[in-house]
C-alpha cells in the first residue's frame, strides 16, 4: 500500500531517483519581510550599510548613526508616474 506522502515523493523524483529541482511557478513565493536585514555596500570606496525593514529602507555611512531613510509608501508614491504625461524619447 502506497501512502500519500510516498506518492508525492515518487512524483517528485526523476528517472534517476533524484528530486526535481524546479517548482511550478504557482508554488514559488517570496519570503515575508518580518525583521530588519542589514547589508554592507561600497559607494565610491566608502563603506555604507543598507537596512531593509518592514517599514522601509535606510542607507547610512558606516560608523555613523544618521543617514537617508525612506518608507515603502514614499518609495511607491515617488515612483508612481501614472498621472503624468508620457515622456517621449529624444531622437538624435
Amino acid at each position: 500500500m502506497i501512502t500519500s506522502w510516498q506518492q508525492e515523493a515518487s512524483d517528485l523524483t526523476g528517472a534517476g531517483g533524484e528530486l526535481a529541482r524546479t517548482r511550478r511557478v504557482s508554488e514559488a513565493m517570496a519570503t515575508k519581510l518580518e525583521r530588519t536585514i542589514r547589508r554592507e555596500i561600497t559607494i565610491d570606496g566608502e563603506p555604507y550599510t543598507v537596512a531593509i525593514s518592514p517599514d522601509g529602507l535606510r542607507l547610512t555611512k558606516k560608523r555613523f548613526r544618521s543617514g537617508v531613510e525612506m518608507s515603502w509608501k514614499a518609495i511607491w508614491t515617488k515612483g508612481d508616474h501614472r498621472d503624468e504625461p508620457p515622456v517621449e524619447a529624444e531622437r538624435g
